[in-house]
């Protein structure tokens, strides 16, 4: 298995970030994720991760997804957002995708940032 890429360890640590649930038991998660899978669909991608099974898990194992980042990515005219997946307790898949543009390769962030869906504060 992989380590997270720099533009993915970019985008999870500033999602996780907060100093309360769920982001304390995340970010635990996040520190010993592993890639699965990566996945390109032209506009973006999907990373499967791995958690180990010993990491904590969140106590209700209901879905969740964390949709408050974007980044301004070098070659994005209109930059990018992200959506974090969470499933059964643990992070899953953290999805990137832009609009009406082809993702570029290699992607760089030049900024991360809380998006206007967010009520959190950079």
């Amino acid at each position: 298995m992989e380590t997270l890429n720099s533009l993915e360890t970019a985008i999870l640590e500033k999602m996780l970030s907060g100093d309360k649930e769920p982001f304390n038991t995340l970010r635990q998660q996040y520190r010993c994720a592993k890639v699965m899978e990566r996945r390109f669909t032209g506009v973006g991608f999907f990373t499967h991760i791995y958690v180990p099974s010993n990491a904590a898990r969140l106590p209700d194992r209901k879905g969740l997804e964390i949709g408050d980042v974007s980044a301004e990515i070098a070659g994005l005219r209109d930059g990018a957002d992200f959506v974090l997946f969470v499933r059964d307790g643990t992070i899953d898949t953290l999805e990137g995708f832009c609009y009406d543009e082809a993702w570029p390769d290699p992607a760089t962030a030049t900024r991360v940032f809380f998006n206007q869906l967010s009520d959190r504060k950079d």
